[in-house]
């Protein structure tokens, strides 16, 4: 992998001839991700340096689908825009779903571009090149790979083949390709690291849920927690005081991490077609592409938390009673309030504290094990267009010409299936008939015949509960169903004006853009009303959305000094000139709102100067505008029981009523001033020594929170000014005062919306290097260095609150305006030998320690510091983190001698049989290869609430071998 001045991704959509740019690019051939053992495009991608921050859901198993994004600068997946063969990939940026199999190559441009790419082209664009794609040669020939990789504790097996082939002709150039993956389950009892969230023991708090059975509160009593939790039969002297305070304390709490997975199953397949018909000598092209992908991911939760009574969103209702009851309520009639709930739970027979009863809770661990998640999605791509281009000899007006026109039209189908869980209807059905028992332990049988109570007094009789049967009746399987259409049409022409003037000419590059993508979701109506335990629906109502973008770019590229001019200190200067306008149309198409916006145009300017062919310096400026999505701004009203990092009771909180969130019309775009300096020096006296470095800058207003992100900003600014009525945002929060048991101060709910965020401000350098030995006995030796420094990543929340510096500091509770930690130093150095057929790869990968969030340190005390940006006196050191990656490979008949067959000495046959030979093993590869050779953990981060550490930056797989088998026809 190295910088390069081959920069092929310039222009809009489909590049034009190679071209010498100021873009800073770095290039992964298929060729490279294979040598880094990486199995999928993210795997590959991610150790980039400059690659920081979440990619989504990709292993989580909180609601990750499997899907993962490219981030870069750590500023997130929405601001980096990624290609397929130069256009958009839509539904395809999830790049999990692109075959590896297929890939040519992959560009990764690290600056602002939007005026060259579009809207979202803020912190880069990713250009994936397929077979057969723009600046390739046709494929021809056939390729076989199978790979089998494993753990060495035995999980987290892969299992990849793919198969591809192309053949070319002067007019035709068609290449397939065909691909499996399957990864198996890791669990997160799997690893020492993940296996417990009591994190007691490394100076922080116990995370484990306090919502599990054996757990009640009572008036004057407070929480309760049974003393033995193998008590299916308990009596008011059964219990003992619970410490449910936000800092976790208690040690009778649910580790739901015996459940979870911490990188979830998935299987994928996969296919792509390519195909050109070359009308005549190059001036018309006929071209057309099909990429497929099903993917599908089995993930799980913990199993269903179970808290009476618990009110859910507002419009939704019970619906439970048929025919009247104890409590006297009607058929038909709804009632969801939290005194109908506990007139239930309160005249259960095996209440032991009657009317005195607050709440209960409980957990179907037993009943239905895990909340299984199971997302299966198909992804479609298909392109077609026409384009060529003729050179106009002694034309002095125009030497160039070329065109390009295409349509895209990308659709996916998602459907998630949710099992595991129950109805909260069914289950008070259940409770009120007698046959669900929501008092016994955690770890108490499930179905048993105990003494009874009546108003809280026992009763002298006995009665017979079947929680197992009870909950399997109340059972559901959920279905979600999310889909998408996307289409876009442009058009570009482009060429080189002016080729008699002294410096050869001026390179432009004009065209439009249409594009339309509609979203619909239509949420599993079970989860949908509300009437569940563990799973709700991600709206309140299906959702269905359009968003219409038209756009015109152009790009200028002018030659100012070149070569042939001989001037001195300037071998050559080059000013490139872009602008791009956009125009956004927005529809919620449920409700008919819209919105609108307009980018008012935005400009780049670069500069490339060439004191001497050895040195090449490039500096930029560039503008991005970033709309807000459909989903940003029309959202409808949703609930979900996220848990919140609440500074005023020092403590990871989940909200007993949950966090409503809903999109928010009153959006602003971001705006993005990006700068770029950097240098190109490949030196002469240093043969096959090539380095750059680059410096940026990104400077971003209005940043565009998500609800569930603002939620915690919101929490935060809250309590650390107090959570008074004159607190930030106090009006969005609802905190309790005693009632039911509830601290005082604790959040009951919490109202969020789409919010923008003042300001944040990125710059650092980016260094990369490439050094070839001049060996030639030996075999070649190549050393390849890639390194990210930041000089400061900071961001405020809102006017007035004062920055964050997140440098060297993970805050993914107290203030989640960055994706993860943000570590100061991140880079890799990889040494590469290759002699007759033997190859040997080594890679050691560093990412430098950080500040653990404060707020997750048990007796960190706050000191000082501003409304969202607050001072401790306790620290924590997240260790670096250096792991070694290595691989062997040798390739049959690289060096093969021509034997020379004499003449009467060996039959036909034997010549035969010797040819069969070389043909069945010549271009053979068998490779072997480990990655984290020392099988080490991930550093423990107590602010990482998934699995003990930043998922961000880390994998929990720890030592990975794997071995493949690649043949070449």
């Amino acid at each position: 992998m190295v910088e390069t001045e081959r920069i092929v991704v310039t222009g809009s959509y489909i590049p034009t001839a190679e071209t010498v740019s100021a873009l800073p690019v770095t290039v992964y051939t298929a060729d490279m991700l294979r040598k880094q053992g990486a199995n999928t495009l993210a795997e590959g991608l991610r150790q980039l340096p400059s690659f920081v921050g979440y990619t989504r859901s990709e292993n989580d198993s909180l609601g990750g689908t499997g899907a993962a994004f490219i981030n870069l600068r750590g500023l997130g997946a929405e601001n980096t825009l990624t290609l397929i063969n130069g256009r958009r990939a839509f539904s395809f940026s999830n790049v999990n779903a692109i075959p590896i199999g297929a890939l040519s190559r992959s560009e990764v441009l690290k600056d602002g571009a939007s005026a060259i790419y579009g809207s979202d082209a803020v912190a880069g664009v990713v250009n994936m090149i397929l077979l057969n794609g723009p600046g390739e040669e046709p494929y021809e020939g056939a390729e076989i790979n199978l790979l089998y990789g494993n753990t060495t504790d035995g999980d987290a097996r892969v299992l990849q083949g793919y198969i591809r082939g192309g053949v070319a002709t002067e007019k035709v150039a068609i290449a397939a390709a065909a691909e499996y993956y399957d990864r198996a389950n890791l669990y997160s009892r799997d690893r020492e690291i993940a296996a417990s969230a009591d994190q007691r023991p490394l100076g922080g708090f116990n995370m484990n849920s306090p919502s599990f059975a054996g757990r009640v509160n009572v008036r004057g009593l407070g929480q309760l927690v049974l003393e033995d939790l193998m008590n299916n039969a308990p009596t008011p002297a059964s219990y003992r005081s619970f410490d449910a305070a936000g800092n976790g304390t208690d040690p009778a709490r649910f580790n739901f991490r015996a459940f979870t997975p911490a990188i979830p199953a998935v299987t994928k397949y996969q296919y792509y077609v390519t195909g050109l018909y070359n009308v005549f000598d190059g001036g018309l092209q006929l071209y057309g592409d099909l990429l497929y992908a099903k993917t599908k991911q089995d993930n799980g939760q913990a199993p269903s938390p179970l808290t009476s009574p618990q009110v859910r969103y507002a419009n939704v209702s019970l619906g439970i009673f048929n025919g009247r009851n104890s409590r006297g309520i009607q058929d038909g009639s709804v009632d969801n309030s939290n005194a109908a709930q506990l007139v239930i739970i309160r005249n259960s027979p095996f209440n032991p504290f009657g009317a005195a009863l607050n709440s209960v809770r409980y957990r179907f661990a037993q009943e239905l094990n895990n909340r299984r998640d199971y997302y299966d999605f198909d992804y479609y791509r298909y392109v077609a267009g026409v384009k060529g281009k003729f050179t106009l000899k002694g034309n002095d007006f125009l030497s160039l010409l070329g065109y390009d026109s295409g349509v895209v039209y990308d659709y996916s189908d998602q459907v998630r299936t949710d099992r595991g869980d129950a109805t909260r209807a069914g289950i008070y059905r259940e409770i009120i008939a007698g046959n669900f028992n929501p008092f016994i332990g955690q770890n108490a049988p499930f179905a048993a015949t105990v003494p009874t109570y009546l108003n809280g007094v026992p009763t002298g009789q006995t009665a017979s509960y079947d929680n197992l049967a009870a909950v399997q009746r109340s059972s559901y399987l959920g279905k979600t169903y999310n889909y998408s259409r996307d289409y876009l049409i442009d058009g570009r022409i482009y060429g080189n004006l002016a080729p008699q003037l002294y410096q050869g000419g001026i390179e432009f590059n004009v065209g439009a853009e249409y594009r339309q993508s509609r979203s619909t979701e239509k949420p599993d109506p079970v989860e949908l009303s509300g009437d569940t335990i563990g799973f709700i629906a991600d709206a309140g109502v299906a959702f269905k959305t359009q968003q219409a973008v038209t756009s015109v770019f152009a790009e200028l590229s002018i030659p100012l000094i070149s070569s042939i001019m001989h001037v001195p200190g300037a071998r050559s200067l080059e000013i490139s000139v872009a602008y791009r306008h956009e125009q956004f149309e927005d529809k919620d198409l449920s409700f008919g709102t819209k919105a609108g916006f307009d980018n008012g145009g935005t400009p780049r300017v670069s500069l490339r100067y060439q004191p001497f062919a050895d040195l090449t310096v490039r500096i930029s400026y560039g503008q991005s505008f970033r709309s807000p999505t459909p989903d940003d701004l029309f959202a409808p009203p949703s609930q979900n029981f996220l848990t919140v990092s609440d500074p005023l009771v020092r403590g990871i909180v989940q909200p007993v009523n949950g966090i409503f969130a809903r999109g928010n019309p009153s959006l602003k775009p971001e705006l993005t001033d990006s700068y770029t300096a950097g240098l190109v020096f490949t030196p002469t006296f240093l043969r096959g020594f090539t380095t750059t470095i680059d410096l940026y800058q990104l400077y971003t207003t209005n940043v565009i929170l998500d609800p569930f992100t603002a939620a915690q900003v919101i929490v935060s600014a809250n309590g650390n000014a107090g959570g008074g009525p004159d607190a930030p945002f106090a009006q969005l929060i609802q905190r309790g005062d005693g009632p039911n048991g509830l601290q005082t101060g604790e959040i009951i709910s919490a109202d969020a919306i789409g919010l923008n965020a003042s300001k944040r401000l990125v710059n650092g350098i980016d260094i990369t290097a490439d050094y070839m030995l001049p060996w030639h006995t030996l075999g070649t030796v190549n050393f390849t260095l890639g390194y990210n420094y930041f000089f400061t990543w900071k961001a405020e929340a809102f006017v007035g609150a004062g920055s964050t510096n997140f440098l060297g500091d993970v805050s993914l509770f107290r203030l989640p305006l960055a994706p993860g930690a943000i570590p100061y130093h991140k880079g890799f150095l990889r040494g590469e030998w290759q002699w007759k057929g033997i190859g040997f790869v080594a890679t050691t990968n560093y990412i430098s320690s950080f500040n653990d969030d404060s707020t997750a340190l048990l007796g960190a005390r706050q000191v000082g510091g501003g409304s969202t940006n607050p001072q401790f006196d306790i620290y924590r050191r997240v260790s670096d983190y250096i792991t070694l990656d290595m691989q062997l490979s040798y390739e049959f008949g690289v060096h093969r001698k021509t034997a020379e067959v004499g003449a009467g000495k060996d039959t036909a046959s034997q010549i035969e049989t010797r040819g069969l030979c070389r043909r069945l093993f010549d271009r053979t590869r068998i490779t072997a290869g480990v990655n984290n050779a020392f099988d080490r953990n991930p550093p423990t981060v107590l602010g990482a609430f998934n699995d003990n550490y930043d998922t961000s930056l880390y994998s929990i797989r720890n030592r990975y071998y794997y071995v493949s088998l690649n043949k070449k026809f």
